[in-house]
């Protein structure tokens, strides 16, 4: 009987644990604001694996209780715009990362391995999100390293690891405060010693590198100026029900209009500005894009804006399996589109939302057709290959587009020639979630975008925030979510 007490007692102790790891893990989330929890969040877990002696799938679910409580609570905004959809990416993403612990579980029983256990585990861990950025249901908004987001005067080093050197310190911080904490028990006075060391190397160095490169901003003379323009825009009640595309566009342009132009160089437009797709083979059958070759015109500017565009024939092979089946086949495209002058430049957004913008098991996920496309999204694939990824203004200055969920994933200027200047524009449409946590999250990912890339950030939400980001992270302007403006900012250009 007391054996039986024991095991019951043991048991609910490790769920409370599992718990706490995933509240820990939610607080230091942002909006929470204490990002500091982040480095005891994984300790409840080691403390599980160390002292579990029951079956393996057991532990799995008490790994899966913990990160399911994390997802649903660092992304509780998500079910605002759709239940079934939140609830499978949080089921999707607790799994992967409950799997990582199976696996180390499993691996680091084998005595080959015993002696690299921690060694192990990060490199599970950081390959996990390495292949979460690249698969069929990459979905890396959670990343770890993704939670210093508000806390960028820490995290300049960025510009070298990216946000997976991130991920890396909060795993090198949880194990070695474990360790530590462990070993005080034992009363063994040079390893605690070299445990407090090792603990304050990894914790203040990282500070110190970034607060050391965050005083090292360089100047630039040359500039480039923008409007960006944020018509707020209600992506349920009229964006796809209640205003024709005419409607829409003509609500931005009287935002344009009532901005200063001269001397302008570029305006930026939000994603799906244009909702009324094109054939990207006869660019100018379509109305909304002629009036913003007219405003280019007549005001000499150059404009990126988000539009869907479409294509009857000469598609990408990589695109036959996106093909729209009517009269006419067609794919579809999610697009950012580049006006200047007589050119016309289309960019296709490649990361795609899971369950969204696509549906990577289709057969599986036939029963939930109507949840997907009520919730405004395609029940299918858009099209995703692009031949390149920049826009140049001109001979010197190239623009790295970005399209909405792009921003969760690493964005480098890649193709782009030696010596040039240049920035990234991300659209996107933020006015899916009645709350804030979902646009704040989303603005907060294009600061480490900015850090890692070393480019400014130009960012133009439908409805959301628009706003300008330096290379260090820091807003320097911004558009407030749901309201309808445009604002002018002049961006020094970096090499």
């Amino acid at each position: 009987m007391k054996i039986v007490r024991r095991e019951l007692f043991t048991d609910r102790w490790h769920w409370l644990l599992a718990l706490t790891a995933g509240l820990l893990l939610h607080f230091s989330w942002y909006p929470s604001g204490q990002t500091a929890f982040v480095f005891l969040a994984f300790i409840p877990f080691f403390y599980i694996k160390d002292h579990h002696s029951t079956r393996l799938f057991r532990a799995f679910g008490l790994y899966f209780f913990g990160f399911l409580v994390f997802h649903i609570g660092a992304g509780w905004w998500m079910y605002s715009s759709t239940f079934v959809g939140s609830l499978l990416a949080h089921i999707f993403n607790a799994t992967y990362m409950s799997l990582v612990f199976f696996v180390w579980m499993k691996v680091s029983g084998l005595s080959f391995f015993k002696r690299f256990n921690y060694f192990i585990f990060i490199v599970l861990w950081l390959s996990f999100e390495f292949l979460h950025q690249r698969w069929e249901l990459a979905w890396p908004w959670f990343t770890l390293g993704h939670v210093f987001a508000e806390k960028t005067q820490w995290i300049q080093w960025y510009s070298f690891t990216g946000a997976l050197g991130g991920s890396l310190w909060v795993l090198l911080a949880n194990i070695l405060l474990y360790e530590t904490m462990s070993g005080l028990q034992r009363f063994d006075l040079k390893r605690n010693t070299t445990m407090i060391t090792f603990l304050v190397v990894v914790f203040a160095g990282p500070v110190l590198l970034s607060k050391r490169m965050e005083n090292e901003v360089g100047d630039s003379k040359n500039t480039i100026k923008v409007l960006v323009v944020q018509p707020n825009i209600h992506p349920q009640k009229e964006k796809f029900a209640g205003m024709t595309a005419a409607e829409q566009l003509h609500k931005a342009m009287q935002l344009v209009d009532s901005a200063p132009t001269d001397s302008l160089d570029l305006v930026l437009f939000p994603e799906t500005m244009l909702i009324e797709a094109f054939d990207e083979a006869q660019p100018d059958s379509s109305g909304l894009v002629r009036q913003l070759r007219k405003l280019a015109a007549d005001a000499s500017v150059s404009i990126i804006t988000g539009a869907y565009t479409k294509r009857h024939s000469g598609w990408n092979s990589r695109d036959q399996n996106t093909v729209v089946m009517a009269a006419r086949p067609y794919v579809l495209y999610n697009s950012a589109v580049f006006i200047s002058g007589k050119e016309l430049g289309i960019y296709h957004k490649e990361k795609l939302v899971p369950l969204v913008e696509k549906q990577p098991f289709q057969w599986l996920m036939q029963p939930l057709r109507n949840y997907v496309e009520s919730a405004g999204g395609l029940f299918g694939s858009y099209g995703t290959y692009n031949e390149k990824r920049t826009f140049l203004l001109n001979d010197s200055v190239f623009v790295r587009p970005v399209i909405c969920f792009e921003s969760a994933f690493p964005v480098f200027s890649e193709a782009v020639s030696e010596g040039k200047y240049g920035f990234m524009a991300i659209i996107t449409n933020d006015g899916w979630w009645q709350s804030r946590g979902g646009y704040y999250q989303h603005l907060m990912l294009a600061r480490l975008r900015a850090i890692e890339s070393g480019m400014w950030v130009v960012r133009s939400a439908n409805t959301g925030v628009s706003a300008v980001i330096d290379p260090r992270g820091n807003i320097r302007a911004q558009c407030d979510y749901g309201t309808a403006g445009a604002f002018f900012f002049e961006i020094p250009l970096m090499k």
